[in-house]
């Protein structure tokens, strides 16, 4: 079967192997051994329920998932990668955290996947360019959204402001990007 080698077929590329869009299952120069890192991470995951029967799999495979694309996309491998990397990471953490008891409530979640937004900018900025511009704008609010969460609730006496915060990120976030369109559209 002869296959026109295009932008989503396979090529066969040195020594047979096979690759999709330059990155390699199996091994190679050219591409980030995604298969091999990713079943790493399962059966680490699998592993560490064996350790802590506190901790469910599927959060500890977030977890490792998540530094294998923080992996890819902090030593420069896949630009791509950032997005799956905060989200992974960011919520693996929090629920392997809950799952051991360091913290409980609403917030962490948010906070820590804010956290790997605004770490996936800074990593952005030294790696990539600073293509990644979006991740400091959505890492900022979801750090400001948990971190007004868990005042709210470990605050005695405070005013609700979470019912605030959203809405207010939200308006401040649309009328920067209004004012960047118009300012581009005029100069």
């Amino acid at each position: 079967m002869d296959q026109e080698a295009g932008p989503r077929s396979p090529e066969a590329g040195a020594g047979g192997h096979v690759w999709y869009r330059g990155h390699g299952w199996w091994e190679g120069r050219r591409g980030f051994p995604w298969l091999g890192l990713l079943l790493v991470a399962l059966g680490a995951a699998l592993g560490v329920e064996e350790f802590d029967a506190r901790i469910d799999t599927s959060h500890s495979l977030a977890l490792f998932a998540g530094l294998v694309f923080s992996a890819a996309f902090a030593l420069g491998w896949s630009s791509w990668s950032g997005l799956p990397a905060a989200l992974l990471t960011g919520w693996g953490l929090a629920r392997v955290l809950q799952d051991l008891g360091y913290i409980a409530g609403t917030g962490w979640t948010a906070l820590l996947v804010g956290a790997a937004f605004l770490a996936v900018y800074l990593i952005a900025l030294t790696r990539h360019g600073g293509r990644h511009g979006w991740a400091l704008w959505l890492g900022l609010a979801l750090v400001a959204l948990g971190a007004t969460q868990i005042a709210l609730r470990e605050i005695p006496g405070l005013p609700p402001l979470d019912a605030f915060v959203l809405p207010a990120i939200l308006i401040v976030l649309g009328a920067y990007l209004v004012v960047r369109a118009l300012r581009s559209r005029t100069g």
